[in-house]
């Protein structure tokens, strides 16, 4: 992954967080340094906000978050993920190579690890993921259905819909 763009050298220490508030949701961006260390999905908008640009990724997120689909494919960011357990860096980084619009199951994904029979674990790393959506553990799900997500099954149907082009589904109230 690439650094952040635009950012100056002061901001290269500073720990900061971020709401953003788009049509269908709010957001906390956290920042540590140059790197997106954190995303947590929250519940409904609850009125107007403007983002401070995070070095860009507050804005793309908010962007998407208002349904501009295309909004993270700019985002040139480092993800910090170093404080997890090896497994759980390698599962997010294998998420990565997951294409938009495409799922795979937590075994499949196991397998792809060379952890044939481990999709509990590779569960386990989804829910751990500090960045949901840019590291995308919502295009993993089980065998029979959706799975679980940590942000709740509303947000994981809304981005599997935003992944696919249905923006509706996306932007629509649940």
């Amino acid at each position: 992954m690439r650094g952040f763009t635009g950012c100056s050298r002061s901001a290269m220490r500073m720990v900061r967080s971020e709401v953003v508030v788009g049509k269908t949701g709010r957001a906390v961006i956290f920042l540590q340094g140059l790197r997106v260390s954190g995303i947590q999905l929250l519940g409904e908008p609850s009125g107007p906000a403007k983002a401070q640009d995070l070095c860009g990724a507050a804005s793309a997120v908010e962007r998407f978050l208002n349904g501009e689909e295309d909004a993270l494919a700019e985002l040139e960011a480092d993800l910090d993920v170093h404080q997890l357990p090896k497994f759980t860096r390698r599962t997010l980084q294998q998420m990565l190579s997951i294409p938009r619009g495409e799922t795979i199951s937590y075994g499949e994904l196991a397998k792809k690890l060379g952890r044939s029979g481990s999709a509990r674990a590779v569960g386990g790393a989804c829910a751990r993921n500090p960045i949901p959506i840019l590291i995308p553990c919502h295009r993993v799900v089980s065998a029979n259905g959706p799975g679980g997500f940590s942000s709740g099954l509303a947000w994981k149907r809304r981005l599997l819909a935003a992944d696919t082009g249905d923006i509706n589904t996306f932007l629509k109230e649940e």
